[in-house]
């Protein structure tokens, strides 16, 4: 969105790409990159018109194609209760299909990472590579405290929401490749979507922890708080968007002075979908108030104003006006 500094696409995947140094092994729009297989779990071309399963090299996951022929047991139209969803997993492992015994379904940040959030119309998913996609998908992932709730992601616009098991929704199938690692180069090194703390290495010296699979560093204090004494000092401040985009760079906690706020995918990241209030791995980030943190993910819309946050009370990720004032965990590139 022009007139704001260090948004999404100014860094990242997808900046790489515009900037033409991001090596693919694949396909897909932007920073995505994609490998179409056939049914045994070959490859095949970008341009393959029939395919059964596609590899997303970044993460390392495999994801089920949908079918468009009502008589599929894949039908793309299919929708099921929560209870019901262990047929489809049944149905694919039984066939091995693309090769493969271990379907499941994915958990929401897995899902959340083939969301296409810079495309302006619905259905915001790579179509070339996932046809026949529709809104409201189940995840693995239940609500905390909940055992009749689950997270969903609604591909209408990318934001998750809390549904009841009792209530029907779309599936898609997805496995983890780890064994076959693919990677086009280091900056393109699968990232790893676990997030619990012995992932984290901690710098209790300077109020910093490194995130070393996904080459991020996080600050342990919010924007507007230093770090003094091995603990964060002050209150952390509420800003509107714009604001919160400029505020940031004058951040300075560990002697860095390249911080910035994280992406929607990003910070999504650090959500803890097994507590609440906060939503989030407290012996990481102790201190973490509930509420709502912006993104630099401005929401793709007709009518511009919005933009991506995660509420830190259940881990909800949201379109929000601009002009509301959330707080900022700031995060820096260290690969």
């Amino acid at each position: 969105m022009e007139g704001y500094a260090d948004q999404d696409a100014e860094s990242g995947r997808d900046f790489l790409y515009i900037s033409g140094h991001l090596n693919k092994l694949g396909g897909g729009v932007a920073g995505f990159d994609f490998t179409k297989l056939d049914t045994s779990g070959n490859v095949l071309p970008p341009d393959a018109e029939s395919w059964e399963c596609v590899r997303d090299n970044h993460t390392g996951l495999i994801w089920e194609v949908k079918s468009n022929d009502p008589a599929h047991p894949r039908y793309a139209g299919l929708t099921y209760l929560k209870y019901q969803l262990g047929d489809l997993t049944t149905h694919a492992n039984d066939i091995e299909l693309c090769g493969f015994s271990d379907w499941r379904i994915p958990e929401a940040i897995e899902l959340l990472q083939i969301v296409h959030n810079g495309k302006r119309t619905i259905n915001k998913i790579d179509s070339d590579y996932f046809p026949f996609n529709n809104n409201a998908y189940y995840t693995n992932t239940s609500v905390a405290g909940e055992s009749a709730r689950s997270w969903i992601v609604a591909f209408v616009s990318g934001y998750t929401a809390t549904w009841f098991n009792t209530n029907s929704a779309y599936a898609r199938l997805v496995r983890s490749d780890k064994a076959n690692k693919q990677s086009a180069s280091k900056q393109d090194e699968q990232v790893e979507l676990d997030t619990s703390k012995k992932r984290f290495l901690g710098s209790s010296d300077n109020g910093t922890v490194e995130h070393s699979p996904t080459g991020l560093m996080w600050s342990k204090c919010l924007l507007g708080q230093i770090w003094e004494d091995e603990e964060c000092v002050g209150e952390p401040e509420n800003a509107i968007w714009a604001d919160a985009l400029i505020a940031v760079q004058s951040f300075g906690v560990g002697g860095y002075s390249d911080w910035r706020i994280p992406s929607k995918n990003e910070l999504a990241s650090l959500v803890d979908w097994e507590n609440f209030n906060p939503s989030i791995n407290i012996d990481v980030f102790p201190g973490t108030p509930s509420g709502y943190f912006w993104t630099s993910s401005p929401a793709i819309w007709a009518t511009p104003g919005y933009a991506w946050a995660v509420d830190f009370s259940d881990g909800r990720v949201m379109f929000q006006g601009m002009n509301f004032e959330f707080l900022v965990r700031p995060v820096r590139d260290i690969r």
